[in-house]
């Protein structure tokens, strides 16, 4: 479970993560990519960004 102090992004990025591992492939990347847009408001900043980059990739989609 997710800390309700996370960042918002950080919380998508792991719903994105979940949800590819129950095959819901296209929730999960919608869900990276809202976090990607929201990573600049964030205090990870580029780290995050480079980790949905990643996972993205690597799942391609």
């Amino acid at each position: 479970m997710i800390d309700n102090k996370a960042p918002q992004s950080l919380v998508l990025f792991t719903e994105g993560c979940e949800l590819y591992e129950l095959g819901e492939i296209a929730a999960a990347r919608a869900r990276l990519q809202e976090a990607k847009t929201m990573v600049e408001e964030d205090a990870f900043g580029t780290n995050l960004r480079e980790l949905i980059d990643d996972r993205l990739d690597e799942w391609q989609i």
